[in-house]
């Protein structure tokens, strides 16, 4: 009974090195080959969305002269947020506009955030306001998680 399972066990292997092998091979013909890993690569905003680095977020943080819009999910907000930035949701924007517009209209410069320079919701955030005639918005595409690697300020909405 033991050697059934070793000669099912080694035929399996074989199957899947083999069809491996194959699949290599057969990648490697092609003109243009899929990758063999995925690369996420940073998110490059349109010409029209202005940027904000790291360190010019910091500097608009510290001078209190920027408000800061999370364009992350809610969850993601409350679990941990640049002190004082508003949850603004991409996937909620007809809905909150209204209610965030007096904040947003007072703001002097609005900087939008999300998750890292992969995430795309910050450009599209800056993008939506822009369509709304705001031109004092810029997208830090580093985002949350080069905020939470450089140690700054960090704030929780969880008890």
């Amino acid at each position: 009974m033991h050697a059934v399972r070793w000669s099912t066990i080694g035929g399996a292997i074989a199957i899947l090195v083999v069809g491996t092998g194959l699949g290599l091979l057969l990648n490697s013909l092609m003109g243009t080959p899929l990758p063999l890993f995925y690369e996420q690569t940073k998110v490059l905003p349109p010409p029209d969305v202005p940027q904000v680095t790291l360190e010019e977020a910091k500097a608009a943080f510290d001078e209190g002269t920027a408000l800061f819009l999370d364009a992350r999910p809610a969850g993601a907000y409350a679990e941990g947020h640049i002190p004082g930035a508003l949850s603004f949701p991409l996937t909620h924007f007809r809905q909150l506009y209204p209610q965030l517009k007096p904040q947003l209209d007072q703001a002097t410069r609005l900087i939008a955030y999300c998750d890292s320079p992969i995430c795309h919701e910050s450009v599209e955030l800056v993008q939506k306001l822009q369509s709304k005639g705001y031109s004092n918005v810029a997208a830090f595409v580093d985002g949350w998680s080069e905020w939470e690697v450089a140690n700054y300020p960090v704030e929780s909405s969880r008890k």
